[in-house]
């Protein structure tokens, strides 16, 4: 047995060595590549990180891993798994180091200055994942493709993590996900579990087995953090990052009358529904309840169309307030989940009119309370610019449509009664004879990136943040 060790000890402390003196000759290669080159940087850090990762992985297991068998007395099964396992790492370091070298001897010639790689640069990079390597930087799914060695009749090592799957596995076992040098895993819970604890078991990336007992309520953004568990340090190896779980919840499709007034004797309230979920809730801290209440508004819109002759478009309902009271009004309607009010405006007037339109601005606005299903109601007043002028009424809401001079639709007996009709008329006067600046719509982008409308007021200084916008 000690003359095997000696003969694996002697193989694997000269391929050390030699990736070392590599490793310390790649640092003045890194030193002095020009900066402005971003793709080849990338690639190289990410070519030198994986052999650094795998040089430790392989230092680590010779030095700790070996040393049960040096204090054995003769040959044992446990030693022929272990030498499977070494063989398998030393191995996988060969590969990193001998891709290293080869692209560092070509110049990094795979990827030029612009990014752009060869199918040949692409698809090592491929099946070794999509971090960047060395300094952490690098994110990406460490998974292991079919192409590894088999380590022997049962077992297939995965070149990316070396470990041993049986081998009916098409894919390594061993799925994590790297965020600088920290490995996120994602586990599948039940909501029972997240509710009241669950057991975590994890396989490392060099064969250990964890059990990671989690205590607290899981909620979807809830991470169990195990320090040290992540990826050896660039620079200080001795280091490592920290293994981060996220968790699946599979919340189930229906609730049993049973486990309902569970969660109500628990704590939890009804918060909301929708038409494929019921929302439950309960405030966990000991603390006043600040859960925000269900969306508390609606949205509305009414569109101002007036063409070049002073005519506004408008419609007769054939249902609903208006319906069969001769009242000619604004085509109206309510702005569904996700969509602007430009854009709704816009497709309400195609819907009930047929008529095409561009916005141009917001004139006002109004609020109401207690509206559809007693929640308040926002409801925006917008001007429009037709595109086209035939009339195609929506049969199953609007009896009729047409284009009415703006004095006449102002002068309606029900317009003049009604406060708020009035003044809205007034409004869109005003506007037409140029006395009236309404709310222009300016695209713009969140702190989180998300595309938006910011709608402002376009009078002289409103008209100057348009047009530094549009320089910029």
């Amino acid at each position: 047995m000690f003359h095997a060790i000696f003969l694996v000890l002697s193989r694997l402390y000269d391929l050390i060595i030699e990736c070392r003196r590599v490793l310390k000759w790649t640092y003045a290669y890194g030193f002095y590549l020009a900066e402005h080159e971003h793709a080849k940087k990338q690639f190289f850090e990410y070519l030198q990180g994986e052999a650094e990762s795998g040089l430790e992985r392989l230092h680590q297991c010779a030095e700790k891993e070996l040393q049960v068998f040096l204090n054995g007395d003769g040959p044992s099964k446990d030693f022929n798994d272990f030498r499977t396992k070494l063989a398998g790492l030393t191995s996988v370091t060969r590969n990193y180091f001998e891709n290293l070298v080869r692209e560092l001897e070509n110049g990094l010639c795979d990827v030029d200055s612009n990014g752009a790689a060869s199918s040949k640069a692409t698809g090592s990079k491929n099946a070794a994942g999509s971090s960047k390597g060395r300094g952490g930087r690098g994110k990406g799914t460490v998974r292991a493709s079919m192409s590894s060695r088999i380590t022997d009749d049962n077992h297939w090592s995965c070149e990316q993590c070396t470990y041993a799957n049986v081998r009916s596995a098409t894919a390594c076992q061993i799925v994590f996900t790297r965020e600088g040098n920290d490995l996120v895993a994602t586990q599948k819970i039940s909501l029972a579990e997240a509710l009241s604890g669950c057991t975590v078991n994890l396989t490392t990336l060099d064969g250990r087995n964890l059990t990671i007992i989690v205590n607290n309520v899981v909620h979807p953004e809830y991470e169990e953090v195990v320090p040290r568990e992540g990826m050896p340090l660039p620079k200080d190896p001795t280091k490592k990052g920290n293994l981060r779980i996220k968790f699946n919840i599979k919340f189930p499709p229906r609730l049993n009358a049973d486990q309902k007034s569970g969660l109500k004797k628990a704590g939890f309230r009804y918060h909301h529904a929708e038409s494929d979920y019921l929302m439950l809730v309960y405030w966990i801290p000991h603390t006043p309840d600040s859960i925000p209440a269900n969306a508390s508004h609606r949205l509305g819109v009414g569109a101002f169309v007036v063409n070049n002759k002073r005519e506004v478009l408008v419609v007769q309902e054939t249902s609903g307030r208006f319906g069969g009271t001769g009242v000619w009004k604004m085509p109206t309607g309510a702005v569904n989940e996700g969509e602007d009010i430009c854009d709704a405006v816009i497709r309400e007037v195609k819907e009930e009119t047929g008529v095409e339109t561009e916005f141009v601005e917001v004139l006002a606005f109004r609020q109401s309370h207690k509206s559809f299903f007693q929640k308040s109601d926002l409801f925006f007043v917008c001007m429009l610019q037709p595109q086209s002028f035939d009339i195609q009424s929506q049969a199953s809401e609007i009896e009729a449509t047409k284009w009415m001079p703006v004095e006449d639709y102002a002068a309606q007996p029900f317009v003049q009664e009604n406060e708020l009709f009035d003044f809205i008329a007034k409004i869109c006067l005003s506007k037409l004879n140029d006395n009236y600046t309404g709310f222009s719509n300016v695209p713009t982008t969140t702190s989180s990136g998300k595309k938006t409308y910011l709608y402002l007021n376009n009078d002289a200084i409103g008209s100057h943040l348009l047009a530094s916008k549009e320089k910029a």
